[in-house]
């Protein structure tokens, strides 16, 4: 009948017998404190190569044991901006859209939605366009 384990505890009988943050040995503070602290910053990030629009990027990973991926975030000197989610991974081809100079930043993301500071900052230049393709808008 009980085979599924651990169902829930039931907090009951009254204000004395509820648990108070002063009286559960610091267990609801410290999952509290976990809960609202963002991720550090992965490190070190780098532009191993740059092909045409393509460029490879490396980074160090965060530290924390929760982190469930990371972002690349890119601007260009246009304005243009963008990011691409890369999850777990530490290293990526990225295409950029237009040719131009770009910076480029990751950063990484939990468990509970919370994201790190930006790494980093790299500069680069592309020198080509990526392949765009344009499709038509169909309306019914």
């Amino acid at each position: 009948m009980w085979e599924a384990g651990f169902v829930a505890i039931l907090f009951g009988g009254g204000d004395g017998c509820s648990t108070q943050v002063w009286t559960d040995g610091g267990f609801v503070e410290s999952q509290a404190r976990h809960y609202y602290q963002l991720p550090s910053a992965p490190s070190h990030l780098t532009a191993l190569a740059v092909e045409g629009a393509m460029v490879h990027l490396r980074w160090r990973e965060s530290a924390e044991s929760d982190v469930t991926g990371y972002r690349i975030y890119y601007q260009s000197a246009g304005g243009l901006s963008g990011w691409v989610d890369t999850g777990l991974r530490n290293s990526l081809w990225v295409i950029l859209p237009y040719k131009g100079y770009y910076q480029v930043w990751v950063s990484s993301y939990d468990l509970d939605g919370g994201e790190s500071g930006p790494s980093n900052l790299v500069t680069l230049e592309t020198k080509e366009d990526a392949q765009h393709l344009y499709l038509p808008i169909i309306r019914r």
